[in-house]
């Protein structure tokens, strides 16, 4: 940015001030314009000036003559738009507890305990540079066994697991719910997809909405004695 000062005492210095989206007061940048002939030139770099947060970022000149006195210019703005980084993700269908659910690699299929429910646990590692709030997963069940049963479609909303002092944990984990209407026993199949939202509102989907959703076979067969 350029600016043009003009004073019968002389100019000694053109301060740059800066207000931040949302906040109600300027705050004096660590560095000020340095004058180029009849031309004062300043910058505003929002990584180097720690600025990040996004929206309407206003600034305006300070200039001071020789004898102290200051002109403040009037101000103006620029629109600062967040660069997101994407959370990576890495998990699928809980298996830490055989008891509750185990797969057999060689029929590629989870196996419920029969004498559980019809629910599908879920954990994923989620980790985001922007720090995750929150995460959820869509999924869609349909049963192979029973195709008369209308699929079972429903998002949860994954819970962070409990952190240590001075750890914050990136571990998500929830569960499907269980069916109040047809019947599951035996095969079926689920489809599903993640959406992780940052501190900043910003979003990552895997697989993204033009890709097939992740999926997996199920079985929840009947209690043999």
């Amino acid at each position: 940015m350029t600016t043009a000062v003009q004073d019968p005492d002389g100019v000694a210095s053109v301060q740059l001030w800066v207000r931040k989206p949302k906040a109600a007061t300027y705050v004096r940048l660590s560095h000020d314009f340095v004058i180029s002939g009849s031309t004062w030139i300043g910058s505003i770099d929002t990584a180097k000036d720690a600025l990040p947060a996004p929206g309407s970022l206003a600034f305006r000149a300070v200039a001071i003559d020789t004898k102290g006195a200051t002109t403040t210019s009037a101000s103006a703005s620029i629109k600062v738009i967040r660069c997101d980084t994407e959370a990576t993700f890495k998990g699928g269908i809980d298996i830490t507890n055989p008891d509750r659910v185990h797969y057999n690699s060689t029929t590629s299929t989870y196996y419920l305990a029969c004498d559980g429910p019809f629910v599908v646990p879920f954990r994923y590692g989620v980790v985001d540079p922007d720090f995750t709030s929150k995460v959820a997963l869509t999924y869609t069940i349909t049963s192979v066994s029973h195709p008369t049963s209308l699929p079972l479609n429903n998002t949860i909303a994954l819970r962070r697991s409990r952190s240590t002092i001075g750890v914050i944990s990136n571990t998500w984990t929830g569960a499907t719910f269980a069916p109040l209407l047809g019947n599951f026993r035996g095969r079926s199949t689920i489809t599903w997809r993640l959406t992780s939202t940052d501190q900043y509102e910003g979003t990552t989907t895997k697989p993204s909405l033009l890709l097939p959703r992740f999926s997996a076979k199920l079985d929840w067969s009947t209690c043999v004695d």
